[in-house]
């Protein structure tokens, strides 16, 4: 569903970010991407999603180049929630949810609404729909965040072949709301088939919940495969400088004690 071919990033000063980065990720596939601070994660995530463009190579979508695509084709087939999304003064919780349904119409539709109200419920949104958004806590506005991305992706369907981009979605959340979200993204991951790419810090919630792993460092990508593939005593030792023990977590997946 998703493949970059050779991806190679450099800021205007020359300064190379990503260098000859492929991939592929299967459709209804949870796919992290990790590595130390500076690996490159954030950019590839905006390269795989169109917000920037490669110095170097191609990123398809379905088998088609991101250039091919409309704005509006390309907003109704993927969405995108970033590290820092800007303070919209004056918006109410409402809406900002209601921005994610912006790319399917002029204007809001009672459709629109019911779209929102799903990931309401799914989100234990409905205490504060009118409250100000810039007034929230670092971790509420994430998770007004979060549900924008959603309603932007719906209605999703059995196979729905669209793409959901994370980059570090937990920052700033409780734990309980933490495990909340990666439910609530699992579940549309194998109900629906949608595609989530995610960037996260915390390697053992990238093994208990991913199919795929991609690890970055300095630019390149130096592993990929399933957790149980990546995440070896040696493997974090190396790319991680630190030492591990590794214990078997739900589905039999590696869990990380860090010593």
């Amino acid at each position: 569903m998703i493949l970059g071919e050779n991806l190679t990033f450099q800021t205007s000063s020359g300064k190379e970010i990503l260098s000859n980065v492929s991939l592929s990720i299967d459709s209804g596939t949870m796919a992290g991407i990790i590595g130390k601070n500076g690996a490159g994660k954030s950019t590839l995530i905006k390269l795989l999603a169109g917000l920037d463009q490669p110095s170097q190579g191609e990123v398809k979508i379905d088998d088609r180049e991101l250039e091919d695509f409309s704005e509006r084709e390309l907003a109704v087939k993927r969405s995108v929630l970033s590290q820092e999304v800007p303070v919209s003064f004056g918006l109410s919780v409402l809406d900002i949810l209601l921005m994610g349904r912006y790319p399917h119409a002029r204007r809001v539709t009672t459709e629109d609404y019911k779209k929102v109200d799903f990931v309401i419920e799914s989100l234990d949104l409905g205490g504060g729909l009118k409250t100000s958004y810039p007034s929230l806590s670092g971790g509420e506005r994430q998770k007004v965040q979060f549900g924008r991305a959603l309603c932007q992706l719906l209605p999703l369907e059995k196979d729905c072949r669209k793409v959901l981009f994370l980059d570090e979605p937990l920052a700033a959340l409780d734990l309980s709301v933490q495990q909340l979200i990666l439910r609530r993204i699992r579940s549309f991951v194998d109900d629906y088939g949608l595609t989530v790419v995610f960037v996260l810090h915390d390697l053992n919630y990238i093994s208990r919940h991913c199919d795929k792993v991609f690890l970055l460092e300095k630019g390149q990508c130096m592993l990929h495969g399933s957790p149980k593939d990546v995440f070896t005593v040696d493997h974090l030792y190396r790319y991680f400088d630190v030492n591990v023990q590794l214990i078997k977590g739900a589905e039999n997946r590696p869990h990380m004690i860090f010593n």
